[in-house]
């Protein structure tokens, strides 16, 4: 799976098995945000938790985990047309 987040510079991909290992992960309860799996994530990408510019890769993370019942190769493009720290909720 590839993922871009142009407007951050951000991108990265993984293999089905790497993505295999953090299903095994994935909490059951999905009522609220587990805040262990979201150490899982920080884990999974080697990123610190106070490392923002990371945000949307983890959430993305996050619900392609929680909607998949098993991951699938892909490609996403995420972008926007709302300027980047302009106080228009693009952050």
């Amino acid at each position: 799976m590839v993922v871009h987040f142009p407007d951050l510079g951000l991108s990265d991909s993984w293999s089905l098995s790497q993505l295999d290992q953090l299903f095994l992960q994935v909490p059951t309860s999905r009522s609220s945000v587990c805040p262990n799996f979201l150490a899982t994530l920080h884990t999974f990408l080697g990123v610190d938790p106070s490392n923002l510019r990371m945000a949307g890769m983890i959430c993305f993370l996050y619900l392609y985990t929680l909607v998949l019942p098993h991951p699938l190769p892909m490609e996403i493009h995420v972008s926007s047309d709302i300027p980047l720290g302009a106080g228009l909720g693009s952050s």
